[in-house]
């Protein structure tokens, strides 16, 4: 007959998954704010172009590009925060008390 697993070390294993999860969403938030000021920077420049009436398709494919890096981040990183909720969800489940609340006294 199988053996349970080990609930101690089962948690650990969940609170690493968290810990790894919460520093690649850092990095990804990160990463984001610096595509979006990419972004920023060749949408301008696109249209300082299109306003001169210059040739700016080589522009607009960069910021399609750019668009398109953008979106494939966000949604990776709307992944790894369901992971990180899903683990912060189990690990409540297998500790009530350390996911209440804590409550102020008198």
């Amino acid at each position: 007959m199988p053996r349970a697993p080990d609930p101690t070390a089962h948690a650990e294993r969940l609170r690493d998954l968290a810990r790894r999860f919460r520093g690649q969403e850092r990095w990804m938030t990160s990463a984001l704010h610096d595509l979006q000021a990419r972004l920023d920077h060749w949408s301008r420049e696109a249209s300082f172009h299109q306003l001169r009436a210059d040739a700016c398709d080589p522009l607009l494919q960069r910021c399609e590009d750019l668009q398109n890096d953008y979106d494939e981040l966000a949604t990776e990183l709307v992944h790894v925060r369901m992971a990180i909720a899903g683990a912060d969800e189990e690990l409540a489940e297998q500790h009530p008390a350390r996911s209440e609340p804590r409550r102020l006294r008198a």
